[in-house]
């Protein structure tokens, strides 16, 4: 914003206050058009973030399997499927 002097010292010329507005409206208009363009790119990163996100789970699933709900179980099932070597020997 312009300082209140500045708005005393507008001229008396028709055209000349016409061309300040236009100015004024032309950059008000770029700056929108900068702000949305940045609004647009931030919303792309932010996509691209939660798609790289729900690959990483999809991986993490496929990789370690489903979560087991009965850790108890599975590691009961482990230990009778494959005993340790020491087992064996009896």
């Amino acid at each position: 914003m312009e300082d209140a002097s500045s708005i005393t010292s507008l001229p008396d010329d028709p055209r000349a206050l016409k061309q300040i507005i236009i100015d004024l409206s032309r950059q008000r208009d770029e700056n929108a058009r900068q702000r949305d363009g940045w609004r647009v790119k931030f919303q792309n990163i932010e996509i691209e973030k939660l798609r790289l996100e729900m690959q990483l789970l999809r991986l993490r699933k496929w990789y370690y399997g489903p979560p087991d709900s009965k850790p108890l179980a599975t590691w009961l099932r482990c230990c009778w499927l494959s005993p340790p070597s020491w087992n064996r020997g009896l």
